[in-house]
């Protein structure tokens, strides 16, 4: 969206509106203009469709009719509030005309960051408990096997799958039940018989699938249950150890109903101990290995930032400022997260354009809370907006990893 909306802003700023003004020196002219002819065209890109390819591009095709653009700039001139030199209100015909065209085109390309890509996930076989590393590519099977003893392989995927259990159970006590109570809010005390059954329930979770890294001795593996199947479990939970609870109960059943085809899932992390890793996984592999392992305390949380406006005649205007300085100061927080080796995600960055730009473009599309109402009497607007960290710490170990030219197993250095 971005790409379109540059391209869109270019395009359209080129155009004639008679035979002697375009729209750039109209915009020139107007500050006003500008001003809201740049938020028309960004609702133009936020209205158009996405189209998402297997190989992880995506295209966002812009169409803007003459006709609609030449309304807007009529709209505005007004607003621009100069009569000491008036325009010639803008014609879509005649735009049509002058420029060849009744309609302005363009199309916005990008592709996924391949540091925000995980390997592919290897499902679990029908019938299996989990899936394994034989399923990979011959590629990646070479790389651990050469890399790392098959305990150290086998370490790293129990951890992985144990880490991710724990983070099930984090993510199901999170489940709503109402607007107002979520599961953990009916579980009991620590040590109950249904944060028991809760733990057994978790402990059984079937494992999805797994993922072998093929540059790093990282595996991940990824749990899931179906909501409604876990709520149907809360709700014998319930009646078995807390029958007197029916407000809870109510609440486990409206939940059974409201929630049915969603699915609850969780992934665990875990790096090859270094005492297991074979000759040849030395130096930058293994600074890799251990950067991946030492995973940190921040990885599952989800940061926020709060971005204020002052009022204006514009309500979409005082909202996107306010966004803006909501990513901002997310950015800020994000780069302030401290990282293995007791530095911040700003010096670990080293000045990396690349990686910083990529943490920059994470926070400006941060979503903005629910529920919470962006303006003030007074019309100003706060806007509270949310990341979810994960994807900065696939950022900061993909920095490590580009850091060197060759790894050690390709060059066959020491």
């Amino acid at each position: 969206r971005a790409d379109a909306d540059a391209r869109l802003t270019v395009r359209v700023s080129a155009l004639r509106t008679s035979e002697a003004v375009t729209v750039s020196a109209m915009s020139a002219r107007w500050p006003d203009v500008a001003v809201g002819l740049g938020m028309f065209l960004q609702e133009q890109v936020d209205a158009a469709g996405a189209l998402h390819a297997p190989d992880g591009t995506c295209r966002v095709s812009v169409a803007l009719k003459m006709d609609a653009l030449a309304a807007k700039l009529r709209q505005l001139i007004p607003e621009a509030k100069d009569k000491d030199q008036p325009a010639e209100a803008p014609d879509g015909a005649m735009m049509a005309r002058l420029n060849g065209a009744d309609a302005v085109t363009v199309d916005g390309l990008a592709r996924v960051s391949e540091a925000l890509l995980p390997p592919p996930l290897l499902p679990t076989p029908r019938g299996a408990a989990n899936a394994s590393l034989a399923q990979a590519s011959n590629a990646v099977g070479a790389f651990w096997a050469s890399n790392a003893t098959l305990r150290g392989q086998k370490l790293a995927e129990l951890l992985a799958a144990r880490r991710a259990r724990e983070r099930l159970q984090v993510v199901l006590e999170e489940l709503p039940l109402r607007t107002d109570m979520r599961v953990r809010d009916v579980l009991g005390s620590a040590g109950g018989p249904i944060r028991k059954e809760m733990a057994t329930f978790v402990k059984a979770a079937a494992e999805a699938g797994r993922r072998y890294h093929p540059n790093v001795l990282l595996v991940e593996v990824e749990v899931a249950v179906p909501v409604d199947s876990f709520h149907q479990a809360l709700l014998g939970w319930l009646k078995l150890h807390a029958p007197a609870s029916r407000l809870f109960q109510r609440a486990a059943e409206e939940a059974i109903r409201d929630r049915r085809g969603d699915v609850a899932s969780a992934c665990g992390m875990a790096a090859v101990p270094a005492k297991h890793l074979a000759g040849q996984a030395s130096g930058f592999l293994g600074k890799a290995t251990q950067i991946a392992g030492d995973l940190p305390n921040w990885l599952n949380d989800t940061a926020q930032a709060q971005g204020a406006a002052p009022a204006a005649n514009d309500p979409k205007l005082v909202l996107a400022a306010a966004r803006r300085d909501a990513a901002a100061k997310l950015n800020e927080t994000v780069l302030a997260l401290m990282v293995p080796g007791r530095t911040t995600l700003r010096d670990f960055a080293a000045g990396d354009k690349e990686f910083l730009a990529s943490l920059t473009a994470l926070c400006q599309v941060a979503e903005p809370v629910a529920n919470l109402k962006p303006f003030g009497p007074d019309g100003s607007a706060r806007v509270t907006v949310a990341l979810e960290l994960e994807p900065v710490w696939r950022l900061m170990l993909h920095h490590h990893l580009k850091q060197a030219p060759k790894p050690d197993w390709e060059t066959g250095a020491p």
